[in-house]
């Protein structure tokens, strides 16, 4: 058996001055202290959706008060407005809680999962609003003598 050679300890400065071209250069987000960006998954999305059926409901609020000479179409489109008005305060949880998974994993949040975010916050409000305008409404029609039933006819 022939005698092994002694290993060297390696040295990466000595490494990288010996040979320059293995040297790695550090990355822009690195030198600035940018943590990565998370990598492409479907929950980073999902604050994307929800804050686009959040503002559809924030729509569709206001186009409920010329379909209500048509029972059908206004029971279709408040249906439709009751079913997709909780999506705003979901996108908003729900990009809070992307952001914060991100955040214990060393990762900086995606952009669209930033934007659903910010849509579900936005819906949240302009549909607390909508419907404090709405409620400040019906109080007042019905203490103007005219009753309730006088906004279905």
């Amino acid at each position: 058996m022939p005698a092994r050679k002694p290993e060297r300890s390696l040295n990466l400065s000595s490494l990288a001055k010996a040979k320059p071209d293995l040297r790695v250069e550090a990355s822009q987000e690195e030198r600035s202290g940018w943590a990565p960006v998370a990598p492409q998954i479907p929950s980073a999305m999902v604050p994307l959706v929800f804050g686009i059926l959040g503002a559809l409901a924030c729509v569709g609020l206001p186009l409920l008060a010329p379909l209500r000479h048509d029972r059908v179409l206004g029971v279709l489109a408040l249906l439709s407005w009751a079913v997709t008005a909780p999506f705003g305060p979901f996108a908003w949880f729900t990009g809070q809680r992307y952001a914060d998974r991100c955040h214990a994993l060393g990762y900086r949040p995606a952009a669209l999962a930033g934007t659903g975010k910010f849509l579900g916050m936005l819906t949240s409000f302009l549909l607390t609003l909508e419907f404090s305008a709405l409620s400040i409404f019906i109080a007042v029609h019905i203490l103007s003598g005219r009753g309730p039933e006088q906004l279905w006819k």
